[in-house]
């Protein structure tokens, strides 16, 4: 059997509305009346990408975790993460062991523990953050938190800003 004219014509316009509403016609050929009757195909194609959105933020944060230690190690000093050489803690001892205040006092029985260095601001080589006992051996030795600069002079560590 043929097909009228009409109804080929009836059957282009049918398939050129429903290409323009989206696909979504019901079987007579008329779209939905308001947005809420037609949340089958919308609303599962909303709904996975939700969850697909969701799924790459948990992957993206999770791998940030994972590769944080690697890109910007926590333990490190802003000295060491800039590239900038600093004393261990050893070297630093010896340095102020080395060193006469200005009063000529010996500092040969300091104690130090040395904190987080820095870049030096005020002269060359870090500044680092110590905790300093200048004699121990003293029954009122008491430790002071005090920033020293260190600076590389000869092949050894010397102090630099007291």
């Amino acid at each position: 059997m043929a097909a009228s004219s009409s109804e080929v014509g009836r059957a282009a316009l049918h398939s050129i509305i429903k290409h323009m509403a989206g696909g979504s016609l019901d079987d007579r050929g008329h779209a939905p009346a308001s947005p809420s009757e037609d949340k089958g195909e919308t609303g599962m194609k909303g709904r996975a990408i939700g969850m697909v959105a969701a799924g790459c933020l948990v992957v993206g944060f999770g791998a940030g975790f994972v590769a944080r230690p690697m890109i910007s190690p926590g333990g490190s000093s802003a000295a060491a993460v800039a590239g900038v050489a600093q004393p261990t803690e050893e070297e630093a001892v010896a340095a102020v062991r080395r060193h006469r205040l200005f009063s000529g006092t010996s500092l040969a029985n300091a104690t130090l523990k040395l904190g987080d260095c820095s870049p030096g601001g005020v002269g060359p080589g870090v500044t680092c953050m110590t905790q300093l006992t200048m004699d121990p051996t003293r029954a009122s030795a008491t430790p002071q938190n005090r920033p020293v600069g260190f600076a590389r002079v000869n092949d050894q560590w010397e102090v630099a800003v007291w």
